[in-house]
């Protein structure tokens, strides 16, 4: 997914992608907390910068 921007219903702006943890170095993908990231996620960042979270699984649609 390539990067996309919106807005959510109170109007903030977010920028939202895709992650795999292909892409993670290895010893960080090897940790327990990232156990239920493994399959991906989808990461999310307002655009005023004061605002992050993820997403996994990644939603089918």
């Amino acid at each position: 997914m390539p990067l996309r921007e919106f807005n959510d219903r109170a109007g903030r702006a977010w920028r939202a992608w895709d992650v795999s943890a292909e892409t993670l170095h290895p010893s960080t993908r090897a940790e327990d907390y990232m156990r239920d990231f493994l399959s991906g996620w989808l990461a999310f960042e307002s655009v005023d910068g004061t605002a992050k979270c993820r997403l996994t699984p990644i939603p089918r649609e």
